[in-house]
This record gives C-alpha cells, sequence and structure tokens, in this order.
C-alpha cells in the first residue's frame, strides 16, 4: 500500500476549494492538493511488485545511455538504469483512488501548532514518469475534507513552494479503496496519529 511515513519534500502545485452542493451549513469545504515530488524507484513496490524491475534496470558500465554511478555518492536505488521499457513509456497514469489516508505538512517554521493535518483524505491521479538515476517523479492529488479558513490561508501561502509532507496509509483492517466501495465511508478505524510531519 502506498504511504511516506517519513517526511519528503514536494512542490504544491495547485490548491482548489471543494464545495459540496449538498454541504450542510456547519460542514467546512474541501480542498484538492496537487503535489508533486521525487522519490526512490523503490517507491513502485508498493503500487506493483513487478514495476520498479519492469522499469529499471542496472547496467554499471553505462552502455546504452545508461548513467554511471558517481564516486563517493550513495546509490538512490539498487536498480538505477532504465529499461528500455523505461526509456520508451513516458509518464505512466495510475487508473487506481486511495482512501482514509492522513496528510501531515510541515508549514513556517515547522513547530507542532503550525503544521497543517488532515485525516480521511483521498489520493488519486497518480502519474509516474522514471527517471534515469534511480528516481521517479511522481504527481497526485490529495483530496481532503473539512479544511477550515485558517487552513486554507496557510495552504493558499503555501502554492508553488516546497513542503514537507508525510502520508500515513490506514490500517489494513479499515481500509477501503475508492473504486472498489465507493459508497462505504472511508475512515481510519478511530486510529489517531499526531500530524506533525518530522515525528
Amino acid at each position: 500500500m502506498f504511504h511516506l511515513d517519513e517526511p519528503i519534500k514536494a512542490k504544491l502545485t495547485e490548491v482548489r476549494v471543494l464545495s459540496q452542493k449538498d454541504r450542510k451549513p456547519d460542514e467546512e469545504p474541501g480542498a484538492k492538493l496537487t503535489l508533486q515530488m521525487q522519490l526512490s524507484n523503490d517507491a513502485l513496490s508498493m503500487l506493483d511488485g513487478a514495476l520498479k524491475s519492469t522499469l529499471f534496470t542496472r547496467h554499471a558500465g553505462g552502455s546504452d545511455g545508461a548513467q554511471k554511478p558517481l564516486e563517493d555518492m550513495e546509490p538512490v536505488s539498487d536498480l538505477p538504469n532504465l529499461t528500455p521499457i523505461g526509456q520508451q513509456i513516458g509518464t505512466i497514469k495510475w487508473h487506481h483512488d486511495f482512501a482514509g489516508y492522513e496528510l501531515a505538512m510541515q508549514y513556517g517554521t515547522g513547530r507542532a501548532g503550525s503544521n497543517i493535518g488532515s485525516e480521511n483524505c483521498q489520493l488519486s491521479n497518480l502519474r509516474i514518469t522514471p527517471k534515469e538515476g534511480g528516481t521517479i517523479e511522481l504527481k497526485l492529488d490529495i483530496v481532503a475534507p473539512n479544511v477550515t479558513e485558517a487552513m486554507f490561508g496557510k495552504l493558499a501561502r503555501l502554492k508553488s513552494r516546497e513542503v514537507e509532507l508525510a502520508l500515513f496509509a490506514p490500517d489494513l483492517s479499515t481500509r477501503r479503496d475508492v473504486e472498489d466501495d465507493d459508497d462505504a465511508p472511508a475512515g481510519n478505524g478511530g486510529r489517531k496519529r499526531q500530524r506533525e510531519a518530522g515525528k
């Protein structure tokens, strides 16, 4: 299951207000966040066990345009070079949505009180671009429900800037994929996590 338990750097490229027509007067609107990040190709294994070896290989000699490892630098991945498929495939659109995630985003000075957190988030529209050297560029949308006015103010200031965030997956026992169970409410089984990115 896809997750980012350790905070990573990402660029917040878009912030949109989502206001449902049937929203009650006391309910806050939601927000759709679009993020772009660089990850090790090890992250592909969280989506499909065969995806990494399909897109990446190891050609230490640097043949066929493969990038040679740099001295005194720890390799990003054990499979740093693109396969012929990886070289030709471009960007992969991953047609699968995930629900019940918890978002923790570091804001400003990184103090606990100023961090942005939201539960029951939905991840969708994953776009994966494999890169020579053992990394991938990942773009995805995160829909966060019940975003307060104060949170919107913080998110607006962070648009087009680099942030640190973590994404915690729901418990396996309570996980519901959106496309498998559209009518069931997404939840995390009452499990509470600290919303402090970096902890």
